[in-house]
């Protein structure tokens, strides 16, 4: 049974002001003059007018809330979207989205990742990476095709000639924090790592307020807002059409092919058949696709173009609830970083009301940890050299591994490397790289890393392509 419009609006209230300490208000003042008001217009939005507040709105429908998270001009008007939460009875999958609003990453419930690189409006390499990191799958999607269909296996014999290397491992230069936010730094064998990483924020009686997500400085840095009580005010005309435009930008599906993002599907199918992915993984790398891509679509009805004579995305927003969020007495600020198989936390740190916001650090344990096996390109074209990259965390003294290459024309290769610590202490970063000739078109290649560490234990992961 359908919820009715003011019970609808009630829940949203009553959710999201739970969320903050002391009042929170509508604002309903001489202010709310808003071009485009009209009270007949029903609209499932709410949107967040504190100036430092990192949500710009939220979306609620009967079965979907939608959580949109962006940036602020310094008066405090949204300019863009940089990820959005797509909440499901309970279930959470959250899309990151570069500045134009295509994804680039989204993490499903399971903890199954999909990452996209864009080669061009239409055309992407897309990764899937298991939740247990052991398992990935490369493949590319072009949007425009309509059938992906099933290539033919080339087993014919090898002419390839073994060309293998090895790069060092290259850091990304620091920049500056700002001070006036929440600052965190995730360490790992005493250097600093990239992570998933978001901020929560407590009651002095242990109640989660709220959490909020960060944007990345560089590797293992960190920084977010959260809404400030000393925030300028915002007027309510000007907030619903800049916040339009943002919002406007985040379904590409909408503007360009409605099907767009069903294709990813489709393609992910035909990539599993041919990988060498086994059945329980391949059948969560569609349960993941095909989370996300309904997410996408609920996104994209919420903020996409309307029937004719509907309301505009901006007449709905001018006409939602809005709610200025802010902390009025004190709370501890914490953070927290995705790891398997319990989320790692920094220590929480009690900020009184208008109080700066706290540097914290996250540390995960020393273990050895391969971050990334990257194939690049990672859908290479007949002929075409290829990298295969690994990047790993913590090797201690008498870690042995090694990245082989095993092709479906009987090529084969492999380079070995060991720990270069020469002391209890680990050696804290290696990148290590396998240079792979191109093979004809049609030919698979498996590309499997394994690491040996010197407790007899072994941490690997496989990945494959094929030659288009």
């Amino acid at each position: 049974m359908k919820k009715s419009s003011t019970l609808r609006i009630g829940i949203k209230v009553i959710i999201l002001s739970l969320l903050m300490l002391g009042c929170t208000s509508l604002l309903q003042d001489e202010e709310t003059d808003v071009t485009d008001s009209n009270s007949e217009i029903e609209s499932n939005f709410l949107v967040m007018t504190n100036a430092t507040d990192p949500l710009i709105a939220t979306y609620m429908d009967n079965d979907y809330q939608v959580d949109f998270w962006g940036d602020r001009d310094d008066n405090g008007m949204p300019t863009n979207i940089n990820q959005f939460d797509v909440i499901d009875q309970g279930d959470t999958t959250i899309y990151r989205l570069d500045n134009i609003g295509r994804p680039l990453d989204i993490f499903t419930q399971d903890g199954t990742q999909i990452n996209f690189v864009w080669h061009s409006e239409l055309k992407a390499s897309v990764t899937f990476l298991s939740d247990d990191g052991s398992s990935q799958l490369n493949t590319e999607v072009d949007f425009t095709k309509d059938n992906f269909e099933d290539k033919v296996l080339n087993v014919n014999k090898s002419s390839r000639r073994k060309i293998t290397s090895r790069i060092p491992f290259i850091n990304n230069p620091n920049k500056p924090i700002d001070e006036t936010k929440v600052n965190i730094s995730v360490f790992q064998c005493g250097v600093e790592k990239d992570a998933r990483v978001r901020v929560i924020v407590k009651s002095e009686a242990g109640l989660v307020l709220g959490t909020f997500p960060t944007k990345r400085l560089s590797s293992g840095r960190y920084t977010s807002s959260i809404p400030s009580s000393i925030a300028p005010k915002i007027n309510l005309k000007d907030i619903c059409q800049s916040a339009s435009t943002a919002l406007g930008n985040v379904c590409l599906a909408n503007k360009v092919n409605s099907n767009l993002f069903p294709k990813l599907c489709l393609a992910t199918t035909a990539a599993l058949v041919e990988s060498v992915v086994g059945a329980p993984v391949a059948a969560k790398f569609l349960a993941a696709c095909a989370t996300a891509v309904a997410g996408l679509n609920v996104v994209c009805i919420a903020t996409g173009s309307p029937a004719p004579g509907a309301p505009n995305l901006k007449q709905k927003l001018c006409n939602s609830d809005f709610l200025d969020r802010e902390y009025k007495e004190d709370i501890f600020v914490g953070a927290s970083a995705l790891a398997l198989p319990n989320n790692v936390l920094s220590s929480f740190e009690k900020v009184n009301e208008g109080g700066l916001l706290p540097k914290l650090n996250i540390n995960f344990n020393s273990q050895t940890t391969i971050r990334s096996l990257r194939l690049s390109p990672s859908s290479p074209v007949a002929g075409q050299d290829y990298f295969a990259i690994a990047d790993i965390f913590c090797l201690y003294q008498g870690t042995v591994g090694s990245i082989s290459v095993a092709g479906s024309d009987g090529y084969s290769d492999q380079i070995t490397f060991s720990s270069n610590s020469t002391s209890l202490q680990p050696q804290a970063l290696g990148e290590y790289s396998l240079s792979i000739p191109g093979a004809e078109s049609g030919v698979r290649d498996v590309v499997t890393l394994i690491v040996n560490l010197p407790d007899g234990q072994r941490v690997s992961r496989t990945a494959s392509l094929i030659f288009n």
